[in-house]
C-alpha cells in the first residue's frame, strides 16, 4: 500500500465532501472550492486562530468574505 504526500491528501480532504454529492464538476468549480477554502479564517491555532489563508500570504482583498467577493465577481 502506497501512501500519498500530505499535500494531496490535504486536498482530497477538502474536495471529498463536494465530490460525495456532485459526481462531476468542471475546473471552475474546483477554482470555487479553492477560494472558499483559502477566504475560511481558522477556528483554532495560536498563530493562525481567527485569519484565512490569504490573509496569512499577505494577498491584499478588499474584503475576505466569500460571499462579498462573489458579488464583486
Amino acid at each position: 500500500i502506497l501512501r500519498g504526500s500530505s499535500a494531496v491528501e490535504c486536498a482530497n480532504s477538502i474536495i471529498m465532501p463536494y465530490q460525495q454529492i456532485k459526481k462531476r464538476f468542471s475546473e471552475s468549480f474546483i477554482y470555487l472550492v479553492a477560494l472558499y477554502h483559502n477566504l475560511r479564517t481558522f477556528v483554532k491555532g495560536s498563530k493562525r486562530e481567527g485569519r484565512s489563508p490569504a490573509e496569512i500570504l499577505g494577498v491584499k482583498l478588499p474584503t475576505y468574505d466569500f460571499f462579498g467577493i462573489l458579488k464583486t465577481v
